[in-house]
């Protein structure tokens, strides 16, 4: 009697940088129980994809990208994906990386840098038991976040603007300097809407010019340069 074949996790990497986001996936493909089926650029168009990709088993999250990063992404898998597996990974992981991470949803947090039997054995890992422990993430257990570090100072950050505020934010900042009225017109809004916006982020964060917000952003690890 055959051995009932067992169905390959469908598998999601989010990743802002093509060549990488491109190597996980094959790395994923390589490993016997997955298939790598969506690749997104942030947690945005992960989600937009998902409308026609379809269910997820696991995805792989990069921590640091612009937009929506890592951290607000699981955030968003774990309150519409609750079934859904979360390996996050970066480069040069902190202590409050990780406990950021794993406060956010994640399964697992590795290294960027983790060599293929290593990832394939926190596959395996996720797979049969819904976990990947490693001696940084047991030590969260005992960390208390430094609430000056940069992640705490987004976070507060990010809980004072408004989702509308940190879209204009976003929009302003950009390489190419787009008028209040373009804008307005991507924000779907009215120009005197997006002028309130813009004032409403000078007077909570004290950046007065583009540029002072566009270093502010940089500061606070909401943009990546």
């Amino acid at each position: 009697m055959k051995k009932p074949v067992t169905p390959r996790l469908r598998i999601a990497v989010v990743d802002n940088h093509e060549l990488t986001r491109d190597a996980l996936a094959r790395l994923c493909a390589d490993w016997p129980h997955g298939e790598a089926v969506l690749k997104a650029c942030d947690g945005v168009d992960y989600e937009e994809q998902l409308a026609t990709v379809g269910a997820i088993d696991l995805v792989v999250v990069e921590l640091q990208m612009p937009r929506r990063d890592g951290y607000e992404t699981m955030k968003w898998v774990r309150e519409h994906q609750p079934e859904v597996l979360i390996l996050a990974i970066s480069y040069s992981l902190t202590d409050d990386m990780v406990y950021h991470a794993l406060q956010a949803g994640a399964n697992a947090a590795v290294e960027q840098s983790i060599v293929q039997a290593d990832l394939m054995a926190c596959l395996e890992s996720l797979r049969t038991t819904g976990y990947y422990t490693t001696p940084m993430m047991m030590r969260q257990l005992d960390h208390k976040p430094d609430p000056n570090s940069l992640l705490a100072l987004r976070k507060k950050l990010t809980e004072t603007l408004s989702p509308r505020e940190l879209v204009y934010l976003n929009e302003y900042i950009k390489e190419v300097s787009p008028s209040r009225k373009s804008i307005a017109g991507t924000m779907n809004v009215k120009p005197s809407t997006a002028e309130s916006l813009r004032k409403n982020i000078s007077a909570k964060t004290g950046a007065r010019t583009r540029l002072g917000m566009f270093i502010m952003a940089v500061r606070f690890g909401l943009v990546k340069v």
